[in-house]
């Protein structure tokens, strides 16, 4: 009877409701053979459509796990330049004086670090699919990845030597392009500003897509920004309604980035922090 409890208990952990019809028929084969069999069939079933599931989840493709990484590094991008030593905060000596500092280690600890080891054991399932000269890159990324861990947990420790390869990044960026083909939604979404613009009156002058619509043919959302005609009170209502045509035409949210011409110096140090980007031409 002992034996049977830990059997029990484990078919419940490892196989959940699938479990659960499989010990409820093994009790009920005992009272009524055909019910108890149907309902550990039936147990057998869900069990083998939850495990397929799961692997599912685990056993991605390598353009899947292509694409997590780059989710990772352009998260790890914003994070930086919005927090790091070249970020809008000006330069290292106010970073190490300043309340600044604090959100640089925040971002360190919590986001950076996290996210590169998460994109260490997506590369270590993926590396054999590499050839010996990516692999080289793949090597300059680890080690920037260590000591920059090092370094993040004692400031005095010198990580100039490894400083994050940017040829890591055009590798994956390279592989999406490979693997993929999104320059054809791209020009939809091209399309579909123009137009929105003609409506508009021109009231958009300049506009950018970037992000990553730019690598993926399924990206979760669009980003864009613009530089406008006439005052943020007057284009607001403009650019509620881009948004909503825009989920209604591609059943995909769109952040619009907006300035108007007042504010060019922020749109124009906006656009030096986005990295690649497609113009529009108007």
């Amino acid at each position: 009877m002992a034996d049977k409890c830990i059997i029990y208990n484990l078919l419940l952990k490892k196989y959940a409701i699938g479990g659960l019809f499989i010990v409820v028929g093994s009790i009920v084969i005992a009272f009524n053979k055909s019910i108890g069999i149907a309902l550990a069939l039936i147990g057998l079933f869900i069990s083998c459509i939850m495990a397929r599931q799961q692997y599912k989840k685990t056993h991605l493709s390598f353009s899947q796990n292509i694409e997590l990484v780059y989710f990772l590094l352009e998260e790890n991008r914003i994070f930086f330049q919005n927090y790091g030593p070249n970020s809008s905060a000006g330069n290292t000596t106010y970073l190490r004086t300043g309340s600044q500092l604090k959100l640089w280690e925040a971002a360190r600890k919590n986001k950076i670090i996290p996210n590169n080891q998460k994109m260490m054991e997506i590369i270590r399932k993926i590396e054999n699919q590499f050839d010996n000269e990516e692999k080289c890159i793949i090597d300059k990324m680890k080690k920037h990845i260590f000591a920059f861990e090092v370094h993040s947990k004692d400031l005095s420790i010198d990580y100039s030597e490894h400083r994050f390869p940017i040829e890591f990044t055009n590798l994956i960026v390279q592989k999406l392009n490979t693997l993929q083909n999104p320059y054809e939604l791209t020009e939809r979404y091209r399309e579909w500003l123009c137009n929105i613009n003609l409506e508009m009156e021109n009231k958009i002058t300049e506009a950018f897509i970037f992000g990553s619509s730019l690598y993926l043919t399924s990206p979760k959302d669009i980003d864009v920004v613009i530089s406008y005609k006439g005052t943020p009170l007057d284009f607001q209502p403009k650019l509620t309604a881009m948004k909503k045509n825009f989920k209604k035409t591609f059943n995909v949210p769109v952040h619009i980035t907006a300035f108007s011409h007042a504010e060019k110096s922020e749109y124009e140090k906006f656009i030096r922090r986005c990295g690649e980007m497609i113009q529009i031409e108007f």
